[in-house]
């Protein structure tokens, strides 16, 4: 009986059984040099085959349930990868001599498509599709816009005109103007008898300001531009120009313009100035020369008209003015120390059912500075910063754990919130410095512990760094939270006899 030869034999019979008398067509042995280049490259076409054929199972079962699903691309897989594994051998070896003999050379450009392709499929088309997606998401997700029209120069200033009239509207209506000398609330000024310094504090980029003492003559002048921006968090300083008798004139302040809008804030002479301008002819005329180019033309005629869309504009200003003077007030009083006024009303402000247990606490000198640690705690820190609190006492803790830190705007916290947990008599709990909510403490210096203990609902024990946070009170206003909190009760002690 003739032998079988070629991929088939090679797959199915090991090489003792063959004949060895027959040296027409010799399969080398698995176990020796001459066939390990046969073997891998058996094994890489085969894993290029199955790369391909794997999608085809799983879209073959695509509409199964997901228990018979898992079955049978489970117990499909091994013998795919057989199947794969012997196609390769037919593409590496053949049929037998006598049709390598005549056709073998097929087997080469199409081992060499089939590599080509599962290198391109894995490299190229995959980087190409992850190069997409975002982009193919976005444009999903984002209406197609409407192409810029043609637009003429007399249609260009009837719009600015009319959304001219309607920023004064929303100036007045937000009430986003003052009298000359008024500071604007979204600024920190700084004045001396040459200079003017301003800082923006509102969060978001002034696009356009123009600083002048009274009449245009007494103008204010910086290193950059006029109408340069100013992004949130900075600075700048304006130089007097002029006569000496200008700085005791009060300052003229244009935040924001027509053109850049998001923040807008302008003192009275300068709005009446340009209201008159609006119906100067001069004006329309250089404006009409700052737009000859048709695409620009066409791009303020869009802008402008959304200006005009846009009906919640004033009630934002409103809000932003409100917020903006509560953060020029908690920077003042972070920069300067708070006044006397401040501390007595923030004191007033303190709740009773917060102010008792806190003044009970102080009284039986349950408290203690920042790193001091409760009696009836143990607590273990390694360094790594992970800290263990076990509870010595006979009763159940929450315990509240936080670190000090030094803070350097009013914005960020006083401290860095570690965690708050019940801990069972005897029993251990952990907290991490490394992980916290906070992102300012992130990587920052390991500050104090502080502690904030209670025992069936009541206050057991507090460090005195967190008392402003247990009377909810800004950390400025206590200094002495002992002193504070006994003159505080005897003061409200008076006020209800009286």
């Amino acid at each position: 009986m003739k032998k079988p030869r070629g991929a088939l034999w090679f797959l199915l019979a090991p090489r003792w059984l063959s004949d060895r008398s027959d040296q027409s067509y010799r399969q080398p042995s698995s176990l020796t040099v001459a066939n390990l280049p046969l073997a891998l490259a058996t094994l890489v076409i085969g894993l290029c085959l199955f790369h391909l054929a794997y999608p085809l199972l799983e879209h073959l079962v695509s509409g199964l349930r997901l228990g018979l699903k898992v079955g049978i691309v489970l117990l499909g897989i091994l013998p795919l990868f057989i199947v794969c594994l012997f196609c390769a051998a037919v593409l590496v070896l053949g049929f037998g001599p006598e049709w390598n003999r005549r056709y073998g050379w097929i087997r080469f450009p199409v081992i060499a498509a089939l590599l080509m392709y599962v290198y391109f499929d894995m490299t190229g088309a995959k980087q190409g599709k992850t190069d997409e997606s975002p982009t193919r998401q976005q444009a999903s997700s984002v209406a197609p816009v409407a192409p810029l029209r043609a637009v003429s120069v007399g249609e260009l200033l009837a719009r600015r005109r009319d959304a001219a009239y309607k920023w004064l509207e929303d100036i007045n209506a937000a009430g986003a103007h003052g009298a000359d000398g008024v500071v604007p609330p979204m600024l920190i000024v700084e004045t001396t008898a040459a200079t003017v310094s301003i800082e923006n504090i509102s969060g978001h980029e002034i696009g356009c300001i123009h600083l002048q003492r009274g009449a245009s003559s007494c103008s204010l002048e910086s290193d950059l531009p006029e109408c340069s921006p100013l992004k949130p968090g900075d600075t700048r300083r304006y130089q007097q120009r002029g006569d000496k008798s200008c700085s005791r004139l009060p300052i003229e302040y244009r935040l924001g313009s027509l053109e850049s809008p998001e923040v807008s804030w302008w003192s009275d002479s300068a709005l009446a100035r340009w209201r008159r301008s609006l119906v100067s002819p001069e004006t329309e005329d250089e404006f009409a020369i700052d737009t000859s180019d048709e695409h620009r033309r066409a791009e303020l005629f869009s802008y402008y008209e959304q200006q005009l869309a846009d009906v919640s504009r004033a009630s934002q200003w409103k809000n932003e003015q409100a917020l903006w003077q509560k953060w020029k007030a908690d920077w003042k009083m972070f920069r300067g120390g708070p006044s006397k006024e401040d501390v007595r009303a923030g004191w007033s402000a303190a709740r009773d059912d917060r102010l008792d247990p806190v003044a009970d606490v102080l009284a039986s000198n349950r408290f203690g500075p920042p790193a001091a640690i409760p009696k009836f705690l143990e607590v273990r820190e390694d360094e790594q910063g992970m800290v263990a609190v076990v509870n010595r006492s006979q009763e159940p803790l929450f315990v509240g754990v936080s670190r000090a830190r030094e803070r350097l705007s009013p914005f960020e916290p006083a401290h860095c919130e570690l965690g708050a947990v019940f801990v069972a008599p005897g029993g251990t709990e952990y907290f991490s410095s490394t992980h916290t909510s906070q992102s300012v403490c992130g990587h920052e210096p390991r500050g104090a512990l502080e502690f904030v203990v209670e025992s069936d609902g009541r206050l057991a024990w507090i460090t005195t760094s967190r008392v402003h946070d247990y009377l909810r009170l800004d950390p400025l206003l206590v200094d002495n939270p002992a002193k504070q909190v006994k003159a505080e009760r005897a003061r409200r002690a008076k006020r209800s006899v009286n």
